[in-house]
């Protein structure tokens, strides 16, 4: 029975090995980090190889009762773990991006999972970047969930929220783990005695109990915590970020020392959080629309503007607000009358004062044109299929026809009601004869005519 027992025991280890293997990790020389391909953060001492102090902190995102993201029932992978060879914003960086394919339940979210770390910081701060995939709105809110392993053995851990410092500090035996959210308020603050398996109901009612547990002292199988904010609103194509602080430390004092410090390094090398981005079309202008939750040293925003078959190019600056806590509002209009291309995308190239840079998501516009607008066909002349492009400055019905020089209709090749924009039919002559052919682009009363030469 005892060599069973063995077996089985090192079958079940070895598939948690392979289980890591598709981690990475970084060690700062005072703690180690590693991150899985499903967005579990595990955090040890002194090494990403050593004891562990946190097996899993891992996302939460709830919009309601019984619909809940979380990492158990419904992380997959949508971008595999990497290590960061050149980080920008810290010393070690490990990023991965998951999404709720393990279920294919709802919400449907993609998040990107970041973990910063400083070269022999007791420290890291943790960005949990929850995007919505959708065509609709996501009102929910976003949360972490904790199970601890303090000095590298579950239970009998000790809970303690400290209101004056907005930390919950896990604890036992001189090892402390302090968890801050940096960018977002804390509504809720949970701890309660492992379970093998956190309904989604469970877990929503703890995240929107607008309740802070101050102290919790668990059993023999350990607690788990949740921490939560209020609720986010989350537009299609856009995003919203959790940034949280994390300090170790053998007293209660030196943990919040570094927490200040995780916080300290995000103030300094993560200034601008970027909650959204939108660009709508109209008389030959599109209107470009974004907005921060925060800013740290923001110098300002480069924005650029790529055609299709071109490289992004500037065409504008708008000035940041420096730092401030207070939500920003910006807004620029682009001039698009010479641009002939029917999609535009844009991006926004953020700078801080002291020169570093990144990039936010590219989004996409279709150009609405103030004329109606009928392009040359092409080729011209053809044989027997050729391309012709129109723009409508507005949506209504929309009628495109081929006649022959005597006036006879011989293809209706569009009749039904379209968007304003850029739009492309293809016209296939092959049972007709070579000559002259007249096509004719109707839209709310006006007409606009050309020729085009069939050769066979």
């Amino acid at each position: 029975m005892k060599k069973l027992h063995f077996f089985l025991s090192s079958i079940f280890l070895s598939l948690i090995l392979m289980f890591d293997m598709t981690a990475q990790s970084f060690g700062t020389g005072t703690v180690g980090v590693n991150l899985n391909n499903f967005g579990r953060v595990r955090i040890l001492t002194p090494t990403a190889t050593g004891t562990r102090q946190i097996d899993r902190l891992s996302v939460l995102f709830g919009t309601s009762r019984g619909v809940v993201f979380d990492y158990k029932q419904d992380a997959g992978t949508e971008t595999a773990a990497v290590t960061v060879t050149s980080p920008l914003s810290s010393d070690l960086e490990v990023m991965g991006v998951i999404n709720n394919t393990a279920s294919n339940l709802p919400p449907n979210v993609k998040v990107t999972n970041k973990v910063y770390g400083w070269n022999n910081g007791t420290y890291m701060v943790v960005l949990f970047e929850v995007m919505n995939p959708g065509n609709t709105a996501l009102n929910g809110r976003i949360g972490i969930e904790i199970q601890p392993q303090i000095a590298g053995v579950y239970g009998n851990e000790l809970g303690k929220y400290i209101p004056a410092n907005d930390v919950l500090d896990i604890y036992k035996d001189g090892s402390h783990v302090g968890f801050k959210f940096i960018n977002r308020v804390t509504s809720s603050v949970e701890m309660f005695d492992y379970i093998a398996t956190v309904s989604d109901t469970m877990f929503y009612d703890y995240m929107s109990s607008e309740a802070k547990d101050l102290t919790f002292t668990s059993g023999v199988d350990g607690l788990i915590g949740v921490v939560s904010t209020p609720v986010v609103n989350i537009a299609p194509g856009q995003k919203a970020q959790l940034y949280l602080a994390i300090g170790l430390g053998a007293t209660e004092a030196e943990m919040l020392t570094n927490v200040n410090l995780a916080m300290n390094k995000y103030y300094q090398f993560l200034p601008v959080e970027l909650t959204s981005f939108t660009a709508s079309s109209a008389n030959n202008q599109v209107l470009l629309n974004w907005q921060t939750a925060t800013e740290i040293n923001n110098y300002g925003f480069e924005i650029q503007r790529k055609t299709e078959g071109s490289d992004f190019t500037v065409i504008g600056f708008k000035n940041g607000k420096g730092t401030t806590q207070e939500p920003q509002n910006y807004f620029f209009t682009d001039d698009v009358q010479n641009v002939s291309s029917g999609k535009v995308t844009y991006r926004l190239k953020q700078i801080d004062l002291d020169g570093r840079f990144s990039f936010s998501n590219e989004i996409e516009v279709d150009i609405v044109p103030s004329d109606l607008m009928l392009s040359q066909n092409y080729p011209n002349p053809f044989n027997p299929s050729t391309s012709i492009t129109f723009a409508v400055p507005g949506e209504g019905n929309v009628n495109l026809s081929v006649y022959d020089v005597n006036g006879n209709l011989v293809s209706e090749l569009v009749n039904q009601q379209l968007k304003g924009g850029m739009h492309s039919v293809n016209f296939n002559a092959s049972a007709l004869s070579s000559g002259v052919y007249f096509y004719a682009l109707k839209f709310g009363g006006l007409t606009v005519t050309k020729s085009m030469l069939l050769m066979k």
